[in-house]
């Protein structure tokens, strides 16, 4: 069985932004994630504030036209300070407990190019508490802007157990031993 890709992020209200015909000409980090030809997101999670939603609605209009395969989920959530920390991360916090995951059919994409620096660390957090089941998604920009190219991305996974070579460093390193010491026993830095 083929697992459905999913993605969660906020509405990026200045990468995203634009209501013109312009808007086509720059690069979107959510657009861009449907525009990847060889990458099927089958739903986005799109969250948002209520006043932006205007926006809201006309990036998920864009994405439909350049992947009707997408089913783009609205999800309003306003926060008074998306600057505050623990405000953002308990409206996730409240969000995820509700979210109905399906890990046994669904990849979930954690997308973190988005939203404020504070709401950025807290999706870390989300995925990396596995409150958020899944692996983040960077998105970046072409090299050269222009048509709204869609750029590159990223899936970085937070299961640490991957990363065992590093934890063998900094063990030793925690027992004394010195970088170079390190080094010098073929330990990779």
């Amino acid at each position: 069985m083929i697992k459905r890709n999913v993605v969660i992020g906020f509405l990026g209200t200045q990468l995203d932004g634009g209501m013109g015909p312009g808007r086509w000409e720059k690069w979107r980090p959510t657009v861009s994630l449907v525009q990847h030809e060889d990458t099927l997101i089958h739903r986005l999670e799109l969250l948002y504030p209520t006043r932006y939603e205007a926006l809201a609605k006309l990036l998920a209009q864009d994405m439909a036209s350049v992947s009707p395969e997408t089913e783009v989920r609205l999800v309003r959530m306003d926060l008074e300070d998306p600057w505050d920390f623990g405000e953002v991360y308990a409206a996730l916090y409240d969000w995820a407990r509700r979210y109905r995951f399906e890990p046994e059919q669904e990849n979930y994409w954690t997308h973190i190019t988005t939203g404020t620096h504070v709401a950025q660390i807290c999706m870390f957090l989300m995925v990396e508490s596995r409150f958020i089941p899944g692996v983040l998604l960077q998105s970046s920009p072409p090299k050269r802007q222009r048509d709204g190219g869609a750029g590159s991305y990223a899936l970085i996974d937070l299961d640490l157990s991957r990363y065992d070579v590093l934890a063998q460093r900094f063990e030793q390193a925690q027992d004394g031993l010195s970088w170079e010491d390190l080094a010098r026993r073929d330990i990779p830095l």
